[in-house]
């Protein structure tokens, strides 16, 4: 198995993690490469990415991948760990695990985007998580007009407003209020942040025809990111495209369902918390 490693050189911890691992890893598998900055990944062959790093760490690996299909293993040397679930002391048995076979790879849906001005495209990139207009700093309320398939929806006016695939269902969609959705579903998660109107609800839309977007007010613009790390500032006449991308995100996972790593994360508690099998309830049969 050929491995490239990612680390994440903002993360203190990264150095020691890489002095202990890699000697053990080299004698198990090919290491083709080990990096700080994540560049030219679209460009890599390998049989797996293991970044070690946190979410943000994940999201941008996403995009410079860039629809390369290398399956991501993260471990987690953040905080919340979504996506990069793998402790550091967890890494070994994870790799263990994914050169056994004993692993899942999970498809996530990415978005596509584009900012165009007068027609023509001034930028364009994907996302994993979301892309997010928000209002220009000491600025009023920004109003933001919503299209699905050429169809205009609603316009929300507040802070700002949150596209989210199902993968950032989980970021600052929900923060902002939004649902959690399964990681399966291909679906846009639209998500105004602190509206103006309190009847101005989240939705979510299925991802067959993409979204669009454009800021009517106020004359300054606003900006327009994509996973919280690309920023673009956008005009009032400028339009934002989000479609759903061709390329799909390959997440490694070794152990525990989507379900089990959201009970670990956010802290839920409830019967599962016991030591004990619990059955799932049956349905009541027809008569």
């Amino acid at each position: 198995m050929r491995v490239h490693v990612l680390g994440d050189r903002r993360k203190g911890s990264v150095r020691a993690v890489l002095d202990d691992l890699l000697p053990w890893l080299r004698r198990r598998v090919e290491v083709v490469g080990v990096e700080m900055d994540g560049a030219g990944l679209d460009r890599l062959q390998a049989d797996l990415l293991l970044v070690l790093g946190g979410d943000g760490s994940i999201l941008g690996a996403a995009r410079s991948l860039a629809g390369n299909p290398v399956p991501t293993l993260g471990v987690n040397l953040g905080r919340l760990g979504f996506l990069a679930a793998v402790r550091p002391e967890e890494v070994k048995d994870a790799l263990e695990r994914v050169l056994e076979g004993r692993h899942e790879v999970e498809e996530r849906m990415m978005l596509s985007l584009e900012v165009r001005a007068g027609g023509k495209v001034r930028w364009s990139g994907l996302a994993l998580n979301d892309a997010v207009v928000e209002r220009v700093p000491r600025a009023g309320m920004v109003t933001i007009e919503v299209f699905l398939g050429g169809k205009g929806i609603t316009a929300y006016r507040g802070d700002g407003l949150i596209v989210a695939t199902p993968t950032g269902a989980t970021g600052y969609g929900l923060a902002a209020g939004g649902p959690i959705v399964g990681p399966g579903l291909d679906a846009f998660i639209v998500t105004p942040i602190c509206p103006h109107t309190l009847t101005n609800r989240p939705l979510v839309v299925p991802a067959d025809e993409a979204v669009e977007l454009q800021v009517r007010e106020p004359a300054e613009g606003a900006l327009f990111a994509a996973d919280g790390q690309e920023w673009v500032e956008v005009g009032a006449k400028d339009r934002i495209g989000i479609a759903r991308a061709k390329p799909r995100f390959r997440l490694v996972t070794v152990g525990g369902d989507y379900y089990a790593r959201l009970r670990n994360t956010l802290g839920w508690k409830g019967a599962f918390d016991l030591q004990v099998p619990v059955e799932p309830p049956r349905l009541a049969r027809k008569r």
